[in-house]
């Protein structure tokens, strides 16, 4: 197998343990490339053997929404850096879920350093991690 083709397959075996855990939406890879995970990676590497992208050498930087309900709302994004190992693939090794105000001011934010893939959390369990309690209860009781 060469190089390109195990990349691929690193690409195919991460997508799935992310999209199992939830993360399913649309990502930016290095800020581009909007699209499915699997097809946002692969279309940035594609565009790294073309010389128009740096590559993989420095990591990756993976961006997705968790939670949007329209752009005057709250909304609730993941930040994750990947790094690529010859041993063991791509790997997430940080993590950040930010919950935002509509303007995109952060309300509360989580941050997992050093992560390996048991440790990311399903997307509705992040979800929770930085929701306001009073929404995730509720705005009250209506009589």
């Amino acid at each position: 197998m060469n190089q390109m083709e195990e990349m691929i397959e690193d690409v195919n075996r991460f997508s799935k343990i992310i999209g199992d855990k939830g993360y399913d939406g649309h990502f930016l890879t290095n800020g581009g490339y909007p699209d499915r995970l699997k097809d946002s990676v692969l279309r940035y590497l594609y565009s790294s053997i073309i010389g128009d992208e740096k590559g993989i050498g420095g990591g990756l930087h993976l961006f997705t929404y968790l939670e949007w309900k329209g752009d005057d709302k709250p909304f609730i994004d993941c930040s994750l850096t990947v790094r690529h190992s010859p041993v063991f693939g791509l790997q997430v090794s940080d993590m950040e879920i930010s919950y935002k105000n509509e303007y995109g001011f952060v309300l509360k934010s989580k941050r997992f350093e050093g992560i390996i893939f048991n440790d990311i959390p399903e997307r509705h369990d992040a979800v929770n991690m930085v929701k306001e309690r009073r929404e995730r209860l509720g705005r009250g009781i209506k009589l």
